[in-house]
């Protein structure tokens, strides 16, 4: 498994599991006993938490991409430069 396979599969662990969180929150608020404000006030809570933490992963994962991009480009271009620099070495 490479790299950008164990990020991509962490990412999606990831989701799935704020995911799961935020919908066993929200049932758990649900079933709770305390009134009807004060259930949508926490369900409003909760969903800004997730949206939020959504938000961060994305921008992280973003990052992580954009950075595995650069790293790509970079190891491309130094294997262009060795093979250029061992084909004039043999002229």
């Amino acid at each position: 498994m490479s790299c950008e396979d164990k990020g991509s599969s962490f990412g999606v662990f990831l989701v799935g599991f704020l995911s799961g969180a935020a919908l066993g929150a929200g049932l758990a608020l649900l079933f709770a006993p305390q009134s009807g404000k004060e259930t949508r006030d926490k369900i409003k809570d909760v969903a800004s938490d997730v949206k939020e933490k959504i938000s961060d992963l994305v921008d992280d994962t973003k990052d992580f991409i954009s950075e595995q991009k650069r790293a790509l480009k970079d190891a491309v271009e130094a294997g262009k430069e060795a093979i250029k620099k061992a084909y004039e070495g043999h002229e």
